[in-house]
């Protein structure tokens, strides 16, 4: 990914993420680990190439007509959690910080 296409991606992400959690807080636990994953996205100290990987998830999260459709129920965010479980496991033991911090969805990051 060319980082003309990440700062693209980055910037979706901070436009889209907040409407999109807003309609799953309730429902869902995926919730817990979006939230972790647009927290390592913001913070200065991660290296851009883990953030491709976190920005890349949080669009196929985001974007609701991907492999599987989001309205389709019940399995509509399969594959969505899939793509989050195995970015978060790929990051590691290290990306466990960013659970449980605050996080101001919608603030503007430079």
């Amino acid at each position: 990914m060319k980082r003309a296409e990440y700062e693209f991606e980055f910037r979706f992400v901070l436009r889209n993420i907040e409407d999109k959690l807003a309609r799953l807080r309730r429902k869902l636990r995926i919730v817990k680990h979006v939230l972790a994953l647009y927290r390592s996205m913001v913070d200065p100290e991660i290296h851009w190439t883990k953030k491709v990987l976190v920005v890349g998830a949080l669009v196929y999260f985001i974007i609701p007509t991907d492999a599987i459709p989001d309205f389709t129920p019940v399995i509509g965010l399969a594959d969505d959690a899939a793509v989050i479980a195995a970015v978060i496991k790929t990051l590691g033991k290290n990306f466990l910080k960013y659970y449980g911090e605050g996080v101001a969805v919608g603030r503007s990051y430079s």
